[in-house]
């Protein structure tokens, strides 16, 4: 800012008879907030959900990138943006699926709604109230099935505490019941391909709750979850890879009564 100063002073002798209030007026300082550690993640594991993009108060936190133009719009003002920087996608995130590449995305401490809503509409789909700490992680869920006449579906938010020391001799495993529908809680089990042998990882686990991240031995497991009590699996999920010193959350989804519907999402928390 020095050397506009001459000629600051120049102009001002040449048109008022003072700059004193010139001289003093302070340089503002401009800078933005404090980098955040909070992070927060997005699944629609609501069954027969629409696509859509998520908000915390009215700031839209996913589906904010471009993406390429195929094929290439004929309007010439959407053309051009297309081939500057693409366009945003329309479909949101889709049921069975996690917003971002799966990636969390930075939030300020505070606290929020958050507000999943149709796709390129205004129209609510979820909300949740949450108050965010700082330099803690979270996971937003969709998870009511979509009621299509009210065009609505339930949600919730878990911490999700990923330890801050990682043993890189075992994986670190939790689950997830985003079943709105299932008949009672719900434990995971691990088979090791290798050994065979079959473990309970954490305990039973309500709809809506997440067990503690547990240690399990590095390896190939095929998973399953139940009923707790119950020897009938609910769900299974085949040749999953759990790597030492990774950190993953099985989250089952789905509607009981739709089949096709039912899964175990396996994604991995990362700092």
């Amino acid at each position: 800012m020095n050397r506009h100063k001459p000629f600051a002073g120049l102009l001002c002798a040449a048109l008022l008879s003072s700059c004193d209030a010139f001289e003093k007026t302070a340089v503002q300082q401009i800078a933005g907030p404090t980098p955040t550690t909070s992070r927060i993640k997005f699944h629609n594991f609501a069954p027969g959900s629409v696509g859509v993009n998520f908000f915390a108060n009215d700031v839209k936190m996913t589906a904010i990138g471009g993406i390429g133009c195929t094929p290439t719009p004929t309007v010439d003002s959407l053309k051009a943006k297309c081939l500057a920087a693409g366009i945003e996608p329309t479909t949101g995130t889709n049921y069975a699926a996690v917003a971002s590449g799966e990636l969390y995305v930075a939030v300020a401490p505070g606290p929020y709604t958050f507000v999943a809503k149709m796709a390129a509409k205004d129209t609510i789909v979820s909300t949740v109230a949450q108050t965010i700490e700082d330099g803690k992680y979270y996971s937003f869920f969709m998870s009511g099935i979509y009621n299509t006449t009210t065009r609505t579906a339930e949600a919730f938010v878990i911490e999700d505490p990923i330890p801050s020391t990682i043993d890189f001799t075992v994986a670190h495993v939790r689950l997830v019941n985003a079943i709105s529908n299932g008949t009672g809680d719900l434990t995971l089990y691990a088979t090791n391909t290798t050994t065979t042998t079959e473990s309970p990882v954490g305990g039973a686990v309500a709809y809506k709750g997440a067990d503690a991240f547990v240690t399990i031995p590095a390896g190939v497991y095929d998973l399953r979850v139940r009923y707790t009590g119950s020897a009938t699996n609910v769900i299974t999920r085949a040749g999953v890879s759990l790597v030492g010193g990774r950190v993953y959350t099985i989250t089952s989804r789905g509607n009981t009564a739709t089949a096709t519907t039912l899964g175990l999402d396996f994604s991995q928390n990362t700092r």
